[in-house]
């Protein structure tokens, strides 16, 4: 009986160190969308279940919940540019050993929004620190931000990471911004990376408005604990915006104390969008937006928009001007390509009834224009296999402001199955792709500038399975000229069979007969 129970247990064990990882791979293709419950957005073909492997967010296509979400191990959103939207209320829970990363091996930041009263809960959260298990050669950076919009991010009894501590991470880097219905609940060890941009840290919470609460866990002490928190708000870890650096503390009621910011002596962040320092197509409309502070009062905060190219952000054009609690606003004048956009939002509270209105003035945005990469594949979108596969030549163009001599061209298809010599690296601008099953793929090229920057773009190829097929489907095959030419079945050849079906009708006549 003992022997049976020993296998049965590692029989089970087996079974979960071997479940299979069910990764977000919509694009927005066929039979997809941004939704977490469609099964063809996911890698497995099913909604995440607790009993799947680890869940990576890993393209660049939003991804909204429609539903409670529910998973067993660790949910990482560690694609370049990758978004996920916890709205609608519902929430998300990490169980098992489950724990939560934003910005793990991307260059351009992922990012988490948590908003319309929804809750994100997990055992610990990472945001920004490079790899759920790190040092893991080779390193791969991470950028995370987290946007605690309206809603809760509880982490548990395993900590609370944000950025990286060590000197080969420093391209890593987490942000965690709290608004004013946001509420971020640590229930352990909080850590904050150390490493610093222009003397300040590169890392930090952003406590605008919205509360923080602290649970105690062993081996520290209350006292302790307010002096450590103390230390990351002397230093700019953790921030907010207006007044004083004092630590405001109260008891919540339970065994944790909450704490929020009398101000802290920076100015509000506004989570700009498109974000600071980053590229868009020079097409008009470009919709600006971004969040605005909670008001002193119930007054409305009017909103002003400075655009252009100046890089002071003063000589620009106002776009928007007293526009009473303004979230965005389009830019319809012509953009040029490869030019640097400067913005800078103003936004005024009234104070009415104290009549001493408190005036938030942003750092000034930078967006730069950049064109699509343009693929051309032999200039057909379509192609068919020779002997089981096709070898394609396939280019793409793109234009920076500083340059592509540090540029990478990272390619992959939908579905998969397609190989790409070179790839990720500066050399892939011209690739070869190389098929070996007929069907139809969506190619995708990221060109990433080495400096947060990517631009994606793709092209559909139809691949037949020889040209034969590849002509009939086209349009090229003329079924009556075939037929004078002796090819009956419509092979594209004249062949014996053609040969066999003339002589089961040679001679035989069609006239008409009494």
């Amino acid at each position: 009986m003992k022997k049976l129970m020993l296998v049965l247990i590692l029989l089970v064990a087996c079974g979960v160190c071997s479940a299979a990882d069910n990764n977000w791979v919509s694009t927005g293709g066929t039979g997809q969308d941004n939704l977490w419950s469609t099964p063809a957005n996911w890698s497995l073909g099913w909604v995440p279940l607790v009993t799947d492997g680890q869940i990576h967010i890993s393209t660049s296509y939003p991804l909204n919940t429609d539903m409670h979400v529910v998973v067993g191990q660790n949910l990482e959103i560690n694609g370049s540019g990758a978004i996920v939207n916890l709205q609608g209320g519902f929430n998300l829970t990490a169980i098992l050993n489950g724990g939560v990363g934003v910005g793990e091996t991307n260059s351009n930041p992922a990012t988490l929004n948590i908003k319309d009263g929804g809750t994100v809960t997990s055992k610990y959260t990472t945001v920004g620190l490079g790899k759920f298990n790190w040092p893991a050669p080779p390193f791969a950076g991470g950028v995370g931000i987290v946007n605690i919009i309206d809603g809760a991010l509880v982490t548990g009894p395993q900590g609370f990471n944000i950025g990286a501590e060590r000197e080969k991470n420093t391209g890593c880097y987490g942000r965690v911004n709290v608004y004013p219905a946001g509420t971020l609940t640590v229930g352990n060890q909080m850590k904050i990376s150390a490493i610093v941009d222009n003397d300040a840290p590169k890392s930090y919470i952003n406590l605008s408005g919205g509360i923080m609460t602290l649970k105690p866990y062993t081996g520290k002490t209350l006292a302790q604990r307010l002096t450590d928190l103390q230390d990351f708000v002397d230093v700019g870890k953790i921030r907010g915006y207006g007044g004083s650096r004092d630590v405001d503390v109260y008891d919540d009621g339970t065994d944790a104390f909450a704490v929020a910011l009398d101000g802290a002596g920076d100015p509000f962040y506004f989570v700009p969008t498109p974000a600071d320092g980053g590229f868009v197509l020079p097409v008009v409309p470009l919709t600006l937006s971004w969040l605005l502070p909670a008001p002193i009062e119930d007054d409305a905060i009017s909103v002003n928009v400075i655009w252009g190219t100046d890089a002071a952000g003063n000589g620009g054009t106002p776009i928007l001007t007293g526009a009473p609690d303004a979230l965005t606003v389009d830019v319809t004048t012509a953009l040029a390509e490869t030019t640097i956009y400067y913005w800078k939002i103003v936004a005024t509270d009234p104070v009415t009834d104290a009549g001493t209105p408190v005036v938030y003035e942003s750092a000034v945005f930078s967006v730069s224009t950049n064109r699509e990469p343009e693929i051309a594949a032999n200039s057909m979108v379509y192609q068919w296999l020779e002997e089981g596969t096709r070898t394609v030549g396939i280019t793409s163009d793109v234009n920076d402001l500083d340059g592509i001599a540090l540029h990478t061209y990272t390619w992959s298809s939908d579905p998969a199955g397609v190989t790409f010599s070179p790839n990720g690296t500066n050399d892939a601008n011209d690739t070869d792709a190389t098929f070996t099953t007929a069907g139809e793929y969506t190619l995708q090229v990221e060109v990433n500038d080495n400096d947060e920057h990517f631009i994606t773009n793709t092209v559909t190829v139809t691949v037949y399975a020889d040209g034969c097929a590849a002509v009939t489907n086209e349009g090229g095959y003329d079924a009556a000229a075939a037929r004078e030419r002796g090819d009956f079945n419509h092979n594209c050849e004249a062949d014996l069979w053609d040969l066999q079906q003339l002589a089961l009708v040679w001679l035989e006549s069609k006239a008409l007969k009494y």
